[in-house]
């Protein structure tokens, strides 16, 4: 007996010395992931899509942000009103503009560590590495963009939700609400996701209450605030959510399927700045699809069996993020049945990759198989592996999934405000044909560094009369006879070419 209390012992304190271990190693994790992505955003070309938010909505009112006036895809209404009470207070550096979404990272990370300390080391570590060194996902954190702050919010939603189900603490729940408001005035991509956070936190608390009694919605005080929170967001949301409607700007991507867009959008992420990985893209994206198969028959087995009296209210929040990965992706496929609209694809699609791997985590702490669990976590390990190496190999200011064409903009604006200060006090405007796809950001630029002797920049192309050009060879190269070349930049597929001084050779 004396034998046997000394083993359980030792094994607890080996226990508690690999659980302190892991929390150690994830909170680590996450703090390097910060400050690379700070590092990023701090020295990282400002892009097309963020230039265009800071030209054109900047300069509105807060009143007139919040109530949707300004309806446009490329206004992300959370990100411009962070973008402006960011640059009232700090200036407009990139690092300024950028810090509401550092702030959404800080939330992300967070919320990862926190819901995988509730699981077991094997399963924490594989599932913590693809959870938080996504490429794709940590440089939409380091953008002036809704796509981080939606992700961050929303992660932030899900464990409000979950807590609310495991106290039944109404602060909690308001909790929840409240990010859910917020990740949908960040991005409407989250609308869909926060409806099927409602639905399935009702769901949820209205058949499995404390010791598991089916309660009616209206006996239940917690349900009553779930309703009543869930309207008064709803009713913030109506106008610029009808407005963006009626404009037709609730797109989210391109007329692809969750195969082809976003399951496979999911598979490039983990390869994120590595070429030549094309072809293995099929082995992700069928584990993707298992895991949101596999959730679905667990779901309905769930829903059509009655609770055992010993179940436990932790299993039952659990569920959550399934529902609302499966619930989001049903949602946008109605819509766009009905209206034509756009499905998940790219950058829209990413702020669902966390919940489906939160959805792994449930379904990995929820099996009593030892062998599935290590079979699963060997799966997720690999995959964890792909995602950290593409991460730490690639991350940084020179590279981007959707926006390579700009990592070099900054640099082009130094030279040109070179040649800015060259020009004598009495000489005309210096004037730059470009690409069409730099016109934002140049024109950012050109104010934030007051290059005024330099002419605004447009998307009319070239003319005869640049002094200087500026072309991305991506869209075709264009004849360049009678100038010079300044500089190849070769990580943005872009050159800079100067007009040869007649007589030049």
């Amino acid at each position: 007996m004396k034998d046997r209390y000394m083993m359980d012992e030792k094994r607890a304190v080996r226990s508690g010395i690999i659980d302190r271990a892991t929390m150690s190693f994830l909170i680590l994790l996450a703090l390097v992931l910060l400050g690379m992505t700070v590092h990023r955003a701090y020295v990282a070309s400002f892009t097309h899509d963020e230039s265009f938010s800071y030209l054109f909505y900047i300069d509105a009112g807060y009143s007139e942000l919040l109530r949707g006036d300004l309806t446009y895809s490329n206004n992300h209404i959370l990100n411009t009103v962070g973008m402006k009470l960011s640059s009232a207070l700090f200036g407009t550096s990139e690092l300024a503009l950028r810090a509401p979404n550092l702030f959404a990272l800080a939330i992300y990370l967070a919320v990862c560590v926190a819901l995988l300390l509730r699981s077991r080391w094997m399963i924490a570590l594989p599932v913590g590495m693809l959870l938080m060194t996504n490429p794709f996902l940590l440089e939409l954190f380091s953008l002036a963009r809704g796509y981080g702050l939606l992700t961050g919010f929303l992660a932030l939603a899900l464990f409000a939700f979950q807590s609310a189900l495991r106290s039944q603490h109404k602060g909690a729940l308001l909790a929840g609400h409240i990010s859910g408001l917020l990740a949908c005035l960040s991005n409407f991509a989250g609308v869909p996701a926060y409806l099927s956070l409602s639905i399935g936190f009702f769901l949820l608390e209205h058949r499995w209450r404390p010791g598991w009694r089916p309660v009616h919605w209206l006996h239940g005080m917690l349900l009553r605030i779930h309703m009543v929170a869930f309207v008064l967001v709803m009713a913030v949301l109506y106008r610029p959510l009808s407005l963006s409607l009626a404009s037709n700007t609730y797109d989210f991507g391109e007329q692809y399927g969750v195969w082809d867009g976003t399951i496979r959008t999911w598979s490039l992420s983990l390869f994120s700045y590595r070429s030549g990985w094309e072809g293995y893209l099929v082995y992700p994206s069928i584990a993707f699809a298992m895991v949101l198969v596999i959730a679905g028959i667990w779901l309905i087995r769930q829903a059509i069996s009655d609770p055992p009296d010993d179940r436990s209210t932790p299993r039952t929040a659990s569920a959550l993020p399934i529902l609302m990965v499966l619930g989001t992706l049903a949602i946008v496929e109605l819509k766009h049945i009905i209206s034509g609209t756009d499905l998940l694809k790219g950058r829209f699609a990413m702020f669902l990759f966390p919940f489906v791997l939160f959805s792994l985590l449930a379904l990995m702490g929820g099996t009593r198989s030892t062998l599935m669990r290590a079979l699963s976590a060997s799966i997720v390990l690999i995959g964890g592996l792909t995602s950290g190496v593409s991460f730490f190999s690639g991350f940084g200011p020179k590279s981007s999934v959707e926006w390579r064409y700009d990592v070099n903009t900054k640099e082009v604006m130094l030279l040109l405000e070179q040649e800015h200060q060259a020009l004598p006090t009495d000489t005309s405007r210096l004037h730059v044909g470009i690409s069409w796809v730099f016109e934002p950001t140049m024109n950012f630029y050109r104010q934030t560094m007051g290059l005024g002797r330099i002419a605004p920049f447009d998307r009319s192309g070239f003319s005869p009369t640049d002094e200087m050009r500026y072309e991305l060879t991506t869209m075709g190269h264009s004849d360049m006879a009678g100038y010079t070349l300044v500089k190849d930049f070769p990580e943005s597929a872009s050159r800079l070419w100067r007009k040869e001084e007649p007589g030049s050779y």
